[in-house]
């Protein structure tokens, strides 16, 4: 027999796959909120992407209108992905038309990031490096008269924690020789339409630098060229 090849399928990944074959237990509900779920996340990027590019250019919203905030991400997605073009045309009128599974709350949420990110002149997407093996990407963080802020931009469901902003914090210090207890420090988490804050405990975050480098030489050891039986 000939088997049809779909070519078409290269990369690409089944909802309703017998290897991923969790769904067969779902109910409709279920199933739909499976699907709002992946929907939600896709749009988390977008949201990202978009909220960094008016902290880059200082172009901030009125909190009081969400409508302005939509109509911002409107502009942008249509200037990210131009609707006379036959390659991006289809991906613009996809998310335009998945703004609707957007709470209202996450809306606020990037715009109380994108103002707080544009008020105290935050760079975003910024990388922290410390290794190889330790590094990762804020979503805004400044260093200005001795106090470190990091901003992190949550819009899906799920609570978010502390520990990632003050890993990103561990980071800062170890890449920049900052020491912990001698700097000022502000860690804000905007989900829900609300705004978390935390001073980062200043030991808490000697001790997670302490585990990088720990975890890194372990890590290195392990790789081909370690030398720890030199």
């Amino acid at each position: 027999m000939n088997f049809n090849e779909h070519l078409e399928l290269a990369g690409k990944h089944s909802r309703l796959s017998p290897s991923n074959n969790s769904w067969v237990n779902y109910d409709e509900e279920t199933l739909i909120q499976r699907r709002i779920g992946e929907i939600r996340k896709f749009m988390g990027t977008e949201l990202h992407n978009f909220a960094c590019g008016n902290i880059r250019a200082y172009e901030s919203y009125d909190e009081e209108n969400m409508d302005d905030v939509r109509k911002g991400f409107r502009n942008f997605i249509r200037g990210r992905y131009p609707l006379d073009q036959d390659k991006t045309a289809p991906l613009a009128f996809s998310i335009l038309d998945n703004m609707r599974y957007v709470p209202e709350e996450s809306w606020m949420s990037v715009a109380q990031f994108i103002n707080d990110g544009c008020h105290y002149k935050m760079n975003s997407e910024q990388p922290l490096w410390y290794s190889d093996n330790a590094f990762g990407t804020t979503d805004a963080i400044s260093f200005y008269r001795n106090k470190l802020r990091i901003h992190d931009l949550k819009t899906g469901d799920t609570p978010a924690k502390m520990l990632q902003l003050e890993l990103y914090a561990a980071l800062f210090c170890l890449e920049y020789h900052k020491e912990p207890e001698q700097i000022k420090t502000e860690l804000a988490i905007y989900q829900f339409g609300e705004i978390t804050k935390s001073p980062g405990d200043p030991k808490d975050i000697r001790d997670l630098m302490n585990l990088i480098i720990e975890d890194d030489r372990v890590l290195d050891a392990m790789s081909l060229g370690g030398n720890d039986n030199a």
